[in-house]
């Protein structure tokens, strides 16, 4: 008899102890909507049924395995913040994240997924849905099926994030439905894919949508009959292999703007006219792995950054590895970055390094970096070869009285007709107030000046627009010079620790635009003064010491005064 008994209890520590029985103890429950509550709200626990050990209706907790099935509509509605394990939409079921709400899955049981949306299932995403993998076990973090839709609104974020760790997730997202976003998809470091377009799976990125992955295996993957249409921005960057990758049969049409660094796969890929291509990411390349076929960039507006004079490192570049030729004729290339070019410069944007070509020009040119014109090379190319017209080795402008004294000379002249001297009151909308002719070409040391009889009240901004005999033309840097108007205005204290007030002598019958600038010219405060206010008080205790000059601007006229910030 004892020894029957000892033999009972070690079946039953056997089976306590068995790795089964604590998987089950520890197994999330699931939640089902039942809708009884009748008020369609995810936060009314009379719609849930546990289908655990209660089996009483109860909000599912933060560890529950939602389930929603057969037509019905759910709304989670704000204020929300709520968090489970995953969530199942099947069988005509829709739900509604509204604007403000925010939904979160924790790490998904159902099926090894986050979020799944199948069997004729809507997600209508207007608010937040965050979908993590705390345990490092998903396949999929959002699986839209062949018969699941989403839609997302332009308020709408969906975030998948990847925490590290050892994934085994295929993919953060995988369509084989349909999916429309008008919102922001972010999608940082999966293990593998970020975004896996099963076959006749479809994508339309809107206008005012955002899709951006980052890291990972594959960006995108396609599978045959697939589809992206993009009339947005689409940004893919970091990925091991390539941000866009497929089998055959498969589309990405760009309407609006693809952004990113890395290698794409370029067979099943068409720009739209007015379409924008941005290689690199501050500075970045952007590979096509063409094949045999041609990549066309005609109708398209190339943004290419420049930050230095190297390849990849200082500026963007566009290569093609195939023997299809990449075309630039119908291209527009917009320049963008900090870098100002130095003699003897060349800046190849787009070269082969396959057997295939790099075919016409880039239009919308004259180019310029930082005011420095280029020369298209074509083929590509840029280059700043040629010796600078004019050497400016000094520019200044100075009050004579109620008058500017502008000077200024130059080392050497190549050819050079005459300058334009420029005015502006706003520091964008310049006009020209007189011209000086220039020595022509000459290797000594010029010196010009010209007199503006009548700036205005304010800061006054001049430049200089130098002209070669054959129509070239370049600009030389901003000078500025501030006016002191008349007394409409007063400001105290002229020394300063805390505060400075504005105080207008006449209440404005309009808006008014003050601004500080300090000594170096640069704009370090700005505020509107409603109409009728008599006084404005401006914060300046942590503030730089030194001279710093108001500008008042009202019904289209400026004046100013200046203070020292102790």
């Amino acid at each position: 008899m004892n020894r029957r008994r000892l033999l009972q209890y070690l079946l039953l520590l056997t089976i306590l102890f068995s790795q089964g029985f604590f998987t089950g103890l520890l197994a999330s429950d699931t939640y089902t909507w039942t809708g009884a509550g009748g008020d369609g709200q995810w936060t009314t626990s009379a719609n849930w049924e546990n289908d655990g050990p209660n089996g009483v209706p109860d909000l599912p907790p933060y560890d529950a395995d939602v389930i929603i099935n057969g037509n019905h509509v759910v709304i989670l509605s704000i204020p929300t913040n709520y968090t489970v394990e995953s969530v199942h939409l099947k069988n005509g079921a829709m739900l509604t994240i509204a604007f403000g709400a925010t939904l979160t899955t924790r790490k998904g049981n159902v099926g090894n997924e986050g979020f799944t949306i199948e069997s004729n299932a809507v997600l209508v995403l207007e608010g937040a849905l965050n979908i993590y993998d705390l345990d490092a076990n998903l396949d999929i973090g959002l699986f839209i099926d062949d018969l699941g839709s989403a839609s997302i609104g332009v308020n709408g974020v969906l975030y998948i994030p990847d925490y590290g760790g050892t994934h085994d997730r295929t993919c953060a997202m995988r369509v084989d439905g349909s999916l429309t976003n008008n919102g922001t998809v972010l999608i940082t470091n999966p293990s593998d894919r970020g975004i896996l377009m099963g076959s006749g799976g479809s994508v339309t990125n809107n206008s005012s949508g955002a899709i951006t992955v980052s890291g990972g295996f594959e960006g995108i993957y396609f599978r045959s009959s697939s589809s992206i249409t993009n009339e947005g921005t689409i940004t893919l960057s970091g990925a091991s292999s390539k941000i866009i990758e497929g089998g055959s049969g498969w589309s990405l049409t760009n309407n609006g703007t693809l952004a990113g660094t890395g290698t794409i796969k370029s067979k099943y890929l068409s720009f739209g006219d007015g379409s924008s291509l941005s290689p690199g990411n501050s500075a970045g390349t952007l590979i096509f792995d063409n094949g045999s076929n041609a990549v066309n960039l005609n109708g398209v507006t190339l943004i290419m950054e420049v930050n230095g004079p190297t390849a990849v490192s200082g500026y963007d570049q566009i290569q093609i590895t195939g023997s299809g030729d990449l075309k630039l004729a119908g291209s527009t290339l917009q320049l963008t970055g900090s870098y100002t070019p130095v003699q003897g410069d060349q800046f190849f944007l787009a070269i082969s390094t396959g057997t295939g070509s790099v075919t016409g020009t880039f239009g919308g040119g004259p180019f310029q970096i930082n005011n420095v014109s280029l020369t298209d090379l074509s083929n590509g190319g840029l280059e700043f070869g040629q010796f600078l017209p004019v050497e400016f080795t000094s520019f200044t402008a100075r009050q004579a009285g109620k008058a500017v004294q502008l000077h200024w000379s130059t080392a050497t002249e190549i050819n050079n007709d005459y300058f334009a001297v420029e005015h502006s009151t706003d520091g964008r909308h310049f006009t020209v107030i007189g011209k000086v002719s220039g020595f022509g070409t000459t290797q000594e040391a010029q010196y010009y000046n010209f007199v503006h009889d009548t700036p205005g009240n304010g800061l006054n901004y001049y430049r200089l627009n130098q002209y070669d005999f054959d129509g070239a033309h370049e600009y030389s840097k901003i000078q500025t010079i501030l006016f002191e108007g008349e007394d409409l205005w007063t400001i105290r204290p002229t020394l300063a620790r805390q505060f400075v007030s504005v105080e207008w002598l006449e209440v404005p019958q309009s808006a008014a635009t003050v601004e500080v600038f300090n000594v170096a010219g640069q704009k370090v405060y700005s505020q509107e003064a409603a109409a009728w206010a008599s006084r404005l008080e401006i914060p300046v205790e942590d503030w730089m010491p030194g001279m710093y000059w108001v500008l008042v601007r009202d019904a289209g006229q400026g004046s100013a005064r200046r203070f020292v910030k102790e």
